[in-house]
């Protein structure tokens, strides 16, 4: 019999699949619901564990999110934000402290975060007639990183990515996710656009840079989880943990990959 993991899976699939190409104002529902439970888990993650202090946390997540959407005509300034903040994130060591210094960072980070990550799928969701199927394009990158890297890791695996932060990530992993999405992007690119090799190239190019820098959102969320000393955010998706451990590589996919989308595709 499947699994449970494989169950939930693929139901997460579908109605992801579902939302973003039948759903019109999905913005307003299903994925802003998808940030209010992310942001609710982060918070505890954070320490916070008095339940009126971490729905107000979620609240003031979903706020601030809809009202940067105010600015989409900034979209490549706000991404560009998103992808600075990001780098820097990746560069610095996790040095986790204790107390309220700790909760703050975390808690800054996680608005922040969250916050642009909205910005980035509704924006680019809303960008044009086909800007649903580029959200799309950019949740497969997501999902074919991540399923590559697994895979590649357990096969492959030798060379530790960051063996105090997640001793299961291996660069060999990261290198197997990358090949899978170059190669899925170029069947799709030639599928597309046949003979238009230039926006092939682009198209690849786009496709594998946000897969690669998918792994910052993964390697961060797991610092904070390392810090909070818990393996999963939570238990609202049976099999996989919380709802941020399967959305944490698309918080740094996304905003990347909208961005080279204007830069680049648009």
């Amino acid at each position: 019999m499947p699994s449970t993991r494989l169950i939930t899976g693929i139901a997460v699939a579908a109605i992801l699949v579902i939302t973003v190409v039948l759903v019109p104002s999905f913005w307003f529902g299903a994925f802003i619901l998808l940030i209010a439970a992310a942001a609710y888990e982060w918070a505890r993650l954070c320490g916070v564990t008095q339940p009126p202090r971490v729905i107000a946390f979620s609240l003031l997540v979903v706020l601030l999110s809809l009202l940067l959407l105010n600015f989409r005509a900034h979209a490549i300034v706000i991404n560009s934000i998103a992808l600075v903040l990001w780098l820097l994130l990746a560069i610095s060591t996790v040095r986790p402290t204790r107390g309220e210094t700790r909760q703050s960072a975390c808690f800054s980070c996680a608005l922040v975060i969250l916050c642009l990550t909205v910005f980035a799928v509704v924006e680019l969701h809303m960008s044009s007639a086909s800007g649903k199927w580029w959200l799309l394009g950019a949740l497969c990158v997501v999902a074919a990183a991540d399923a590559g890297a697994y895979y590649s890791g357990r096969a492959f695996g030798k060379r530790l990515l960051a063996k105090s932060i997640s001793p299961g990530k291996t660069v060999e992993g990261l290198l197997g996710g990358c090949a899978v999405v170059v190669v899925l992007a170029s069947l799709a690119g030639v599928f597309f656009w046949q003979d238009q090799y230039g926006y092939i190239l682009g198209f690849v190019a786009v496709c594998s840079f946000a897969g690669l820098v998918s792994v910052f959102g993964d390697l961060y969320v797991s610092s904070v989880k390392r810090a909070a000393k818990v393996k999963d955010s939570g238990q609202l998706l049976p099999g996989h943990g919380g709802v941020l451990d399967r959305i944490d590589s698309a918080l740094v996919a996304v905003p990347a990959y909208s961005l080279c989308y204007k830069l680049f595709l648009n």
